[in-house]
């Protein structure tokens, strides 16, 4: 009797398919985490509806076709602001429209600009970010229609065959370039092999250190296709991200696969998986393609 009021235990313990309910909580908590980074009109990656990568010392943003960062948005100057190059220092510098710190509200004048500080200009909002190959201006639209419209993203059911134990296999370190989807390369170090097992058939990916000398604090990002890419998910790759181990195992959750921000506006900037990173078989787990009309 003791060990049938064990075994109900463990059922209860369960939901139908095997799921562990503290597991299932989790991951729904983080795709709700998620959802709701989508629906702020501000950090969604539907909001983004432009950029420039700051290659010139002068970089005109306004509502006139010359303008290198264009945006035709209510109360938005021809000119409206010059982004100027200064050695590593970037200034912006109103011209024939108002620029107000988001932060504070107030107008500013010519300052320099800090990293991830928004300025509101007409009905866009402007921020300063770090990339690889170079500070990039993003512009956000937090009237977006496809903000306004989002209901979710899609995800296959959580199932725990596609949580899989994987083996690291480092190798002697080899640096590389990796393209993005906006034709720019970025250094990064191959690491080694990520081996494991789906639906019994043996998979590999390569493993990838992002920066000249390989990033090890910020982990490994796990870029893959798969046999369901360009149908039911996003057709360039998909990205899990794991810690940086050595050696050894690692799980590795398909359930937590994201598609990238490119998937969302095209003028992201993401990193492509290497050539080999192509799965032979389909991993319906994690994010699907998004539909701005699903239901």
């Amino acid at each position: 009797m003791y060990w049938l009021a064990i075994f109900h235990l463990l059922l209860l313990a369960t939901n139908f398919t095997g799921q562990s309910p503290d597991y299932l909580e989790q991951v729904t908590q983080e795709r709700k985490e998620r959802d709701a980074r989508f629906a702020n009109p501000i950090t969604s990656p539907l909001a983004q509806v432009g950029g420039a990568l700051l290659e010139e010392k002068k970089t005109i943003f306004g509502s006139s076709q010359a303008a290198k960062l264009n945006w035709k948005g209510e109360g938005i100057e021809p000119v409206h602001l010059r982004i100027l190059k200064e050695g590593s220092r970037i200034l912006l510098e109103p011209a024939e429209g108002m620029v107000l710190d988001l932060e504070t509200g107030q107008s500013i004048g010519r300052q320099e600009w800090q990293v991830d500080r928004m300025y509101r200009v007409g009905s866009v909002l402007l921020v300063l970010r770090e990339h690889p190959v170079g500070p990039i201006v993003r512009i956000i639209d937090p009237n977006s229609e496809k903000v306004r419209e989002f209901e979710g993203l899609r995800y296959f059911p959580v199932n725990e065959a596609f949580r899989v134990r994987a083996r690291i296999r480092p190798q002697s370190p080899e640096r590389i370039k990796i393209l993005d989807t906006q034709g720019w390369e970025r250094p990064a170090r191959l690491f080694g092999k990520l081996t494991f097992t789906v639906d019994q058939k043996s998979q590999s990916l390569d493993l990838i250190l992002f920066g000249e000398e390989g990033g090890e604090e910020s982990g490994f990002l796990i870029m893959f296709r798969d046999q369901t890419s360009g149908e039911d998910t996003y057709a360039a790759c998909r990205y899990l991200q794991i810690p940086f181990q050595s050696g050894g195992e690692v799980w590795l959750d398909f359930n937590r696969a994201t598609n990238p921000s490119c998937a969302y506006a095209t003028s992201f900037a993401c990193p492509l998986p290497p050539a080999g990173n192509r799965l032979s078989v389909p991993i319906r787990a994690g994010e699907k393609t998004f539909s701005v009309t699903h239901h």
